[in-house]
């Protein structure tokens, strides 16, 4: 009797911890299940480009953001929204683009957070050499955010940019409309002023340049100083010293020279991109 009784707890312990077996794995597949609609509800949120961040997490795109764009890196150059007429502008330029960049197409598309509903207007400017200027009109009456995005058209590496705009850290800007004309303008003067950078960028090497060689020489006039109390073995050295010094300063009288040669190819430059602006302005 005692046996059978036995037997009988042992089967109830066993049927119980099958019971609890079978739980914890039903439990196990449900938060697998759980984890994998998650994650592939944030990949499709992030595929179609959707906001996943709050309205308290969003910050505005800054002047001078980079980001990548295609094959290219663009820069913000200019943002400008106006509240009052629900109107924004946005250019982008790639500082190093060259005239291969003339082929190239980009697109831009703008999505909100938070809106009304209303449905705005978006329009892409094209000026001279990976110059762009983004116009959006027509904002809804309320939005907590938007971002536009901008995307190389036949990208190897299809790569886009993004530009976030907050609500609540824009101050409204009054500002004219672009037009086709005043954005290939405008990326004009943009060329002239990397340009003008980059002369006054060298000019300042040059005279960094010129200081150092006066100090080279300096140094070679103690030195021609010390020989005079010196061994014939000690001449040597010196004299060896000197010819380094020597030798460095012709370098950098050559560097020197190139930076100058530069300066006025870039000077050649920008008077023929002023004559394109005017003549552009006839």
């Amino acid at each position: 009797m005692d046996q059978k009784k036995k037997n009988r707890l042992e089967q109830l312990r066993d049927w119980w911890e099958t019971i609890q077996i079978k739980r914890r794995r039903h439990q196990s597949l449900w938060y697998l299940g759980y984890a994998f609609f998650v994650i592939t509800s944030y990949a499709v949120m992030l595929g179609f480009g959707l906001f996943v961040e709050s309205n308290d997490d969003l910050s505005s795109s800054e002047i001078g953001q980079t980001f990548t764009i295609g094959s290219g890196q663009y820069e913000l150059i200019e943002k400008k929204v106006n509240l009052k007429k629900g109107e924004a502008v946005f250019a982008i330029a790639n500082p190093k683009a060259t005239v291969s960049d003339l082929a190239k197409e980009i697109k831009a598309t703008v999505e909100f957070l938070g809106s009304s509903g209303e449905k705005s207007h978006l329009k892409l400017y094209s000026g001279d050499k990976g110059y762009y200027v983004v116009s959006v009109t027509s904002l809804p009456e309320k939005w907590k955010a938007f971002r536009i995005s901008l995307e190389e058209k036949g990208a190897e590496e299809p790569t886009s940019g993004t530009i976030v705009v907050s609500n609540k850290e824009e101050k409204s800007t009054s500002f004219d409309q672009p037009t086709e004309e005043s954005v290939f303008i405008a990326s004009l003067d943009y060329q002239v002023s990397l340009k003008e950078k980059d002369i006054t960028k060298k000019e300042k090497s040059i005279q960094k340049n010129k200081q150092s060689i006066e100090e080279r020489k300096e140094k070679i006039g103690l030195i021609e100083e010390e020989m005079a109390y010196q061994t014939e073995t000690e001449q040597k050295q010196s004299e060896g010293s000197i010819k380094q010094v020597t030798d460095s300063i012709a370098q950098t009288t050559d560097e020197n020279a190139r930076l100058e040669r530069e300066i006025i190819e870039l000077n050649e430059q920008i008077s023929k991109i002023k004559l394109r602006i005017q003549d552009s302005e006839k």
